[in-house]
This record gives C-alpha cells, structure tokens and sequence, in this order.
C-alpha cells in the first residue's frame, strides 16, 4: 500500500463530510464528542497532507509534525474515553471508564511535556511518513496509551463502539507488524477510516430516538 498527499487529502475530506453528518445526526448532548471523532480524524489526515507537501520545507515540517502529534498523542488519550464515557448511563462501565479517563490524561500530559522539550520532524520511510522523535515511537503502542484509546472501548454497552475499538487494536498490531518506522502515521490512517463506525453508530441511535 501507498500512502502520498493524495491519500490523506482524499481521506481528510471524506471524513470531514462523514464527520459533520455524524454531528448532524446526533440526538443527544451526551454523544456529541464522540460523532465529533470522525470530523477531528478528518481534520488530522488533512493536516498530514499539508504535511507532505511541505517536506522540503524543514521548519514548517516541523512545526506540522507538532500539531499532528498533539492531535495523535495528547488529543486521543483522553477525548476517546472521555467521548465513551460521556454516553454511559452503567454506573459499573462509567467507574471503568472514569479509570481509563485518568490513565488517558496522564497520557496526554506525558506526551504534552515532550512536544515542548524536543524537537520533531517528519521524514519518509518506504513510501510512508516517519516523525522523528526518541518518545514518539511505535512503543506507545504497548503502553496504557492503548488502554485510553482502544481497549476503553470494549467497556461501552454499545456493540459498534466495542467494534470500533477492537478494529483499531487490530490495525495497531497490523501496524507494529508491517510499518514499523512509520507507525504512527499508518496508524492513524487505519483509525481515521475505521471512524466511519462511529458515525454508523450515530446515524443507529439517531433512527432509535425516532421510533
């Protein structure tokens, strides 16, 4: 598989229109950060196209590289399993989730702390986009980072929600497996796609509250 500007263009403005159709379709306050995940995926991949177009522009490349893994590393932790939470009523699933929150938020603080000490940069590794970084590697992936933005998922009452965090576990193996240096990028790529479920399950309960 190749991935260019075009693909993440191409993915960004699919996913922005799936995005605000996803908010349009809600029927809850409750649920309104959650069908707002595909519009922000959206948002991410056009960043990543603006990205590729700016690769021999080092500065600007890394100033991109920034703002891409603050979206991936410090907005994801804690929006996925708050969003989750946010349409819970369970008291038992809300505790769970309300765990998952606060490792999501020592995640994002983590990450946070790194984007301001040390520089990034973005560089291509077999056709795919690298950022260059010693605490942005595939390893995250292995630590409770996945807990906050897959795994937090599976405690959801909803069966599309639980889909969609085990496709999106199941395209990080996938991921460590196949694209190592470019994890990241491929990584959100897969998620960003894999969003379409949550706009599937908006448009479920939306058709629910009209019954």
């Amino acid at each position: 598989m190749c991935f260019s500007a075009t693909a993440s263009f191409t993915a960004g403005a699919a996913l922005t229109v799936i995005g605000v159709a996803s908010v349009a379709s809600v029927k809850r306050r409750s649920d309104i950060l959650f069908a707002a995940i595909p519009l922000l995926f959206g948002l991410q991949q056009l960043l990543e196209g603006v990205i590729w177009l700016s690769l021999q522009n080092t500065k600007l490349v890394s100033i991109l590289s920034v703002a891409y893994l603050f979206v991936s590393h410090v907005v994801w932790p804690t929006v996925i399993p708050l969003s989750v939470f946010l349409m819970e009523r369970v008291t038992w699933r809300r505790r769970v989730l309300g765990v998952c929150i606060g490792v999501g938020i020592v995640v994002s603080a983590y990450f946070l702390y790194y984007l301001f000490i040390e520089p990034v940069t973005a560089i291509i590794v077999d056709k795919c986009i690298a950022y260059v970084s010693q605490h942005f590697s595939r390893t995250f992936f292995l630590s409770p980072y996945t807990l906050a933005t897959s795994l937090s998922c599976l405690f959801s009452r909803y069966r599309l929600v639980n889909l969609f965090g085990i496709t999106t576990f199941i395209a990080g193996v996938i991921t460590v497996w196949f694209y190592d240096q470019a994890f990241i990028s491929v990584w959100c790529f897969f998620a960003a796609i894999l969003s379409v479920i949550i706009f599937m399950q908006v448009r479920l309960e939306g058709k629910k509250s009209l019954r």
